[in-house]
């Protein structure tokens, strides 16, 4: 693939988008293009909806459902606070990484995406550390430990082992961002259903303790989520190894 800085001909893909966009979105065709760079984005986030029902489903088939649906639920928004940050990073990541690559500049682009990363490995960790060191706290403010004494043991639980995933969480967003940036919205969704089929698979083992596994309740929804991060992040990194124009940026 050739980053050559001079202006290419029409219809010729370029730059770090060489290898991932199939045409000239400038020319004929407009809406068609936009339908291909947009279903696997409304696929994905429906994937996601999906895998949170999935997490109901094998909690609320716990003995205690009642308090493990309240601790994951409890938990489960604390975690989205997480989430909300590494959606800004992924979003940052996109805009950067699609204004540097429409203008051919490649150094700029390798740039913007090793910045992303390395601000997502930081982020990542700080914040992922934070709470989990005032997990407790955090629990006390959302869950009354006096009133729900069981409901709040089980939250603190969960996210002792959900919170493990939050340096993937960050990392796997920013090179999400990275690949819509560049045009390429498939590989995002082909590797959230690789996520998501762990986390419901190891959901089903670490919880109900199949397969020889210990059995964990509410913390083997944690987790499960964690490592299904981890796997993603893992499967990301190899597919943006593979990009030759992004190799740099590792």
């Amino acid at each position: 693939m050739s980053f050559e800085s001079k202006r290419p001909e029409a219809g010729e893909p370029t730059g770090l988008g060489a290898d991932l966009a199939s045409g000239d979105y400038s020319q004929g065709g407009l809406h068609r293009e936009v339908w291909t760079l947009a279903w696997p984005s409304v696929v994905t986030m429906l994937l996601q909806t999906v895998n949170s029902l999935m997490d109901v489903f094998f909690v609320g088939r716990l003995p205690n459902s009642a308090q493990a649906l309240a601790a994951t639920g409890v938990g489960g928004s604390a975690v989205f606070l997480l989430v909300s940050l590494a959606i800004g990073v992924s979003v940052g990541t996109t805009a950067l990484v699609a204004r540097f690559t429409g203008a051919h500049d490649r150094r700029s682009t390798i740039q913007a995406v090793g910045q992303s990363l390395t601000l997502a490995l930081g982020i990542g960790l700080v914040s992922g550390a934070v709470m989990f060191l005032g997990r407790r706290v955090l629990v006390g403010w959302m869950l009354d430990p006096a009133r729900n004494p069981e409901a709040a043991r089980l939250c603190v639980l969960f996210l002792s082992t959900a919170l493990a995933g939050s340096l993937p969480l960050f990392l796997m967003n920013a090179m999400m961002g990275t690949f819509r940036g560049l045009g390429d919205t498939r590989t995002p969704m082909y590797i959230t259903v690789g996520t998501i089929g762990t986390h419901i698979t190891l959901n089903a083992v670490l919880i109900y303790g199949r397969l020889g596994a210990p059995r964990m309740g509410v913390a083997g929804a944690g987790a499960a989520f964690a490592t299904s991060l981890w796997v993603g992040m893992v499967m990301y990194f190899i597919t943006l190894a593979r990009r030759s124009g992004l190799r740099e940026a590792l």
